[in-house]
């Protein structure tokens, strides 16, 4: 069972993978900024078989909007920056990794 890991300061190394730091790095850099500018966040969960888990919070968790920008604002900007990650799908908060679809 994986805890939720926030992206901004959380540990970068959680699950060892070098293809998580980068996601991270991409998420601290290129998303968090416009997401939390609107009063949300995103929490990496996960990265899994090409595939990057996130939770949407915050106003994001409301927002009728945040699965447009999960699916094409930060899915379609990892899969153009990493070349590892073939889709974002999202996991609600209180998810844990095991119960994913």
């Amino acid at each position: 069972d994986r805890a939720m890991v926030p992206v901004a300061g959380g540990d970068s190394t959680a699950g060892g993978c070098g293809i998580e730091v980068r996601v991270r790095e991409v998420l601290e850099e290129k998303v968090l900024p416009n997401v939390q500018a609107d009063g949300g966040d995103v929490i990496f969960r996960g990265f899994e078989n090409g595939v990057v888990w996130l939770s949407m919070v915050g106003a994001c968790s409301s927002c009728p909007s945040s699965t447009i920008t999960l699916k094409f604002m930060i899915r379609n900007l990892l899969i153009h920056e990493i070349d590892e990650v073939t889709d974002v799908r999202a996991l609600g908060q209180d998810e844990n990794m095991d119960a994913r679809s």
